[in-house]
């Protein structure tokens, strides 16, 4: 069995979240790295004409 090495409390880092984490927020953030990066958008169309 291998041991892991311990941190000290020195050595730890604290991060402030600067909202909510999860994957229930992955949509909210596509979006906004969508509208600050742009994005392309493609649409087909595929169907009968009857006219």
């Amino acid at each position: 069995v291998t041991e892991t090495p311990r941190i000290r409390n020195e050595e730890k880092r604290n991060l402030s979240l600067g909202g909510h984490v999860g994957f229930d927020s992955l949509p909210d953030q596509l979006v906004s790295k969508s509208v600050t990066q742009g994005f392309s958008f493609n649409i087909l169309c595929v169907g009968e004409h009857t006219g």
